[in-house]
């Protein structure tokens, strides 16, 4: 348009806000036309939609402490203004998905049903038949129907899944408080469940001009996602060195300290670990290079499905020498080789494409940037901290305590980590590990007692912190006040209950509610594995919290 051309009313409304809009509200993004374009279009926009999904899901569903204390999770989200937010976006999303997003819409339906069917229904299990919170005091019981009932619901509906998600991450908020929670275990099947509502989300609200993606994109991530579990953990540890300087029967002693074979006698726990040390070479590259292939995993459907098999014996071992199962890895793993194994050629051919195995390499590698791989790698070493539970009877006799009478906060318990109690210098975390050379290079072969204290007081730090050292002695006499109160009670069977993460046990005497405590003492324990020999360099008492009896009052909240 020429400066002297006349201003008509028409031109006057495209030069101004309302005019611009109206033309950007008819563009239209295009979409890409190569193979390899497609797949990058369909993987950027899959892990866009699956940060939102995790965001309104994950952070916006997670209540305060206080709100764990009404009998009703669901009816506390409805009453916290964010997670109320999550709760009107959840409805909505349900709202226009119903009639619009079916399994008989979604292309390799009877595959994606059971799939997500197996990991829905393994968090509905695990957070539907765990035990009375008694540090809340609430069973939580109409939630727990809830999560059942939604994912049986989702078997019909697929958008059922996105309320169940939401749901299962208000249940699992509450063990966060006071005490955080490990999500290690259980992280992947969270995340691949926010995926699977980001591929919903992207199928509901696809532009007009754009094709559908596929249910195959929603795999093609998922096998990532589970791939970077185990490389980007292969990779820290190629980082670290790991390879050259691990001894697996340190692992192993720490673990045995920690309670995993604990009925062993020590004699008969350190010919395991010359058992261990022997085959040590072998264990340790073959575990490390096991981690690493995980990064071909989308080469081709044969070497995937090896691989995964070859994951789940990696987790096989890790038991059988540390006592911690992975078995939610282990679902995961096997329901992928399930879908793999249908030897469906449409999904084949698109998640082994050529052109997709340059792009599932650097997905792979990327992951820790969206998916939050974890780094679970370190060294471990001969210098163990280790922690227990004493319970002091009305009687004056004394229990040991089983981590698995705190549940279900037992995970947490019996990872062992309490060095923010002490105001000592510690070099080490939980079951004897350290990330510094430095530490390792100088407690490698037979330490002496004094040059653990040597590099204990030259490389180590104080971890003293009020704050957690407040939450925990809160925790520990709300529970155990509570449970004198309440005593101990198992409202679902023991065959109903899911695996354990960490296997551990106590000695005799064990606490199993005989009788009223009246004291709960925390006992911290040094000790250096010297090959022939496990030598405790130090035993204390570390803390001890007084428990009200059963006729007292309850201790309120402070925050």
């Amino acid at each position: 348009m020429s400066s002297d051309a006349p201003l008509t009313s028409s031109t006057i409304a495209d030069r101004a806000p309302v005019g611009i809009w109206r033309q950007l509200s008819n563009v239209r993004p295009t979409q890409a036309t190569s193979e390899f374009g497609i797949a990058v279009q369909s993987s950027v926009l899959l892990i866009a939609a699956f940060a939102v999904a995790r965001m309104v899901l994950c952070s916006w569903t997670k209540l305060p402490e206080e709100a764990y204390f009404s009998p009703s999770i669901l009816g506390a989200m409805c009453l916290n203004w964010r997670s109320a937010l999550a709760v009107v976006a959840v409805s909505v999303f349900v709202w226009q998905g119903w009639s619009r997003l079916r399994w008989s819409d979604l292309d390799t339906g009877t595959a994606l049903r059971c799939f997500i069917g197996v990991i829905a229904g393994t968090l509905a299990w695990t957070f539907s038949v765990y035990d009375y919170n008694l540090y809340y005091d609430q069973g939580h019981y109409l939630e727990r129907c809830l999560l059942v009932t939604l994912w049986a619901g989702s078997l019909w509906r697929p958008v059922l899944i996105v309320p169940f998600t939401a749901l299962v991450y208000g249940v699992v908020h509450q063990f966060d408080q006071p005490i955080a929670c490990t999500w290690t275990d259980k992280r992947a099947l969270f995340d691949v469940l926010s995926l699977f509502v980001g591929f919903l989300g992207v199928r509901l609200c696809k532009a007009s001009n754009w094709r559908a993606i596929p249910a195959n994109e929603f795999f093609y991530l998922a096998i990532v996602l589970q791939a970077a579990n185990y490389f980007v953990p292969g990779f820290g540890k190629l980082i670290l060195g790991w390879p050259f300087v691990e001894r697996l029967d340190n692992l192993f002693i720490a673990s045995y300290l920690n309670g995993w074979f604990g009925f062993l006698s020590t004699e008969q726990a350190l010919g395991w670990a010359k058992l261990i040390a022997d085959w040590n070479p072998f264990l340790v590259w073959s575990s490390i290079l096991l981690e690493l292939i995980a990064l071909f995993c989308l080469w081709n459907r044969r070497g995937c499905m090896l691989i995964l098999v070859g994951c789940i014996g990696l987790h096989g071992m890790i038991c059988l020498t540390t006592g911690i199962l992975f078995w939610k890895w282990i679902i995961f793993d096997s329901a992928l080789i399930g879908v793999l194994a249908v030897r469906s050629r449409d999904l084949t051919e698109t998640l082994f494409a050529p052109h997709r195995r340059w792009l599932s390499l650097a997905l792979i590698v990327a992951a820790p940037l969206y998916f939050d791989s974890h780094w679970l790698a370190w060294y471990d070493t001969e210098l163990n901290e280790t922690y227990h539970l004493e319970a002091v009877s009305a009687s004056g006799k004394t229990y040991h305590i089983p981590r698995t009478l705190l549940t279900p906060y037992e995970v947490y318990f019996a990872q062992n980590k309490f060095h923010f109690l002490s105001d000592e210098k510690f070099v080490n975390g939980r079951y004897g590990t350290t990330v510094s050379w430095d530490v390792t290079r100088r407690l490698d072969g037979r330490p002496t007692a004094a040059v653990a204290e040597a590099v204990r007081e030259e490389f180590g730090k104080v971890e003293n912190h009020e704050r957690k050292t407040a939450a925990f002695d809160r925790f520990v006499q709300r529970y155990f006040e509570n449970l004198n109160r309440r005593g101990l009670r198992h409202f679902i069977p023991e065959i109903l209950q899911p695996p354990q993460h960490i296997y551990s046990v106590v000695p005799e005497p064990r606490y199993v509610g005989q009788e009223p405590v009246v004291m709960v003492r925390v006992i911290h324990e040094r000790s250096l594995y010297q090959r022939d020999r496990i030598e405790t360099l130090k035993r204390e008492v570390l803390r001890e919290i007084r428990i009200e009896p059963a006729n007292a009052p309850v201790i309120a909240l402070t925050k």
